[in-house]
Formats: structure tokens, sequence, C-alpha cells
């Protein structure tokens, strides 16, 4: 029997199909993948067939030259390319690795000498905590997109429940060892 308020830990998503497709590189300077506009690449997908397996995460940095996706069928790359919104930062909007990030960040900072703020690290602690509670109901393999015919066109890499756990907790545990008011948390 399991204690009470331990979340059970959801499976992770099955890893990306391979595509034994063709790549599809970055062609811009190095930037930030900020969104997907996936409407539009479902739509070509579809007209040509075509599977789309992309290789990198909304929040990722592009490098120019890396693989963004992987492209089976005669889809353009252009159409990829364009389906990726970019800029010099992560946002809010598709990235939900950037809360997580923003968090543990601040946590990080807070029980430091500098900074000797451990009611900070406590509330970052609790948000943290309380975001993955929200997560561990939640169906997070959804990185399959089907077409209006049925067929999956678009894989999408997305965040495992272990990649937020990661995130928001892997770096905190070593400097929170020494903080009496965190380890005092139930």
């Amino acid at each position: 029997m399991r204690p009470p308020g331990v979340l059970d830990i959801p499976p992770s998503p099955p890893r990306l199909p391979p595509t034994g497709g063709r790549p599809v590189p970055w062609p811009r300077p190095q930037t930030a993948l900020q969104q997907l506009e996936l409407r539009r690449l479902l739509s070509a997908a579809e007209r040509s067939g075509s599977v789309v397996v992309f290789r990198v995460r909304v929040g990722q940095t592009l490098w120019q030259g890396a693989t963004v996706a992987e492209v089976s069928g005669s889809l353009d790359d252009d159409v990829v390319v364009e389906s990726c919104v970019t800029g010099v930062n992560r946002t809010f909007e598709q990235d939900p690795l950037l809360a997580f990030r923003l968090l543990a960040d601040i946590g990080l900072r807070a029980p430091s000498p500098a900074i000797n703020d451990p009611a900070t690290a406590v509330q970052v602690l609790d948000a943290i905590v309380g975001l993955l509670a929200l997560l561990a109901s939640r169906d997070l393999a959804v990185g399959a997109v089907g077409s209006p015919s049925g067929a999956t066109r678009i894989h999408l890499d997305l965040p495992a429940w272990a990649d937020f756990v990661s995130e928001g907790l892997d770096e905190r545990l070593v400097p929170s060892k020494n903080s009496p008011m965190v380890l005092a948390q139930p």
C-alpha cells in the first residue's frame, strides 16, 4: 500500500519512431524553437502522404545544420522549417518545461550564501510539487498527431514525466540537503 500523498508515477510515452526518412536540417542561424504551427504542416503532410518526426522539442536551441525533423514522403523541407516559430528566448506558449526551469533556477539561488532565503526555496519546492501533482494525472503520451483521414502524420518530441521531475528537482536536491527549513517540509 502506498502512503498517502505519494504520487503515482505515470508511464513514459513511447520513444519517437524511426522514420527511415530524410533529415530536414535547420537552414538558419542559431535560435530557440518557441512553438510549432501544426495545422498547416498537418494539412501539407496529409496532401503529400508524408510523415514528419520532429527530433527537437519546443524550447530547445536550433543549431544551423542540425536535424529538426525527419520526413518520409514528398513533403518539402521548407514546409517543415516554416512550421517552426523561433526567437531569441524560450516562451511559455508551448514549452511546459520552461516553468520548471525557471522555478528550479530560483530555487537554486535562494539557499545560496549570497541570498540565503530558505523560505523562497520552500515556496519554490511547493510550487514544483504542485505542478508535478497536476501533471501526474495527465496523459503525456500525446505526441502523435493524426490527420482527418485518421493517419498519424506528425510525431512530436514531447517531455515525459521523468523530464519534468528532472528539470524541477534534480539540481535542487544537493543545495537543499543542508537547509533545515527545506528538509522540514512534509
